[in-house]
Parts: structure tokens; sequence; C-alpha cells
């Protein structure tokens, strides 16, 4: 995997993590990050990918909790 998209893996990675662990997590990261996140979704790289997908569903598991 290259660099930068091993880069971009990490940070959808630590995105689903900050709104896994913190009750504000999602409102932490701002309006923009789900946009990023469904981006990534479509990346060429198959571990960018699988990264933001988790992402996406730690986000909806963390929104049916609140």
């Amino acid at each position: 995997m290259p660099y930068a998209e091993q880069v971009l893996a990490v940070a959808c990675h630590d995105m689903g993590q900050i709104v896994q662990a913190h009750p504000r997590g999602w409102k932490m990261l701002g309006k923009d990050a789900k946009t990023h996140l469904t981006t990534a979704m479509m990346f060429s790289d198959e571990g960018v990918k699988r990264a933001a997908l988790l992402a996406i569903q730690r986000l909806m598991v963390a929104s049916l909790g609140s």
C-alpha cells in the first residue's frame, strides 16, 4: 500500500475510533467528516475502502446508542 493510501486508511480508522470512544465524537469531527468518509469509500485502494466503511459503521452504531 503506497504511503498516501496508508495515511488515508489510518485517518479513516482514527475517525471511527473517535466516534466510538467519545460520546460527542461525531460532533467533534465536524459536518464534513461524513462526506470525507463516503468519498474515501469510493477510493481504489481496498484498505482505504475498508477503513472508511468501518468508520461509517461505527458512526451508525454510535448514533443508535444515543
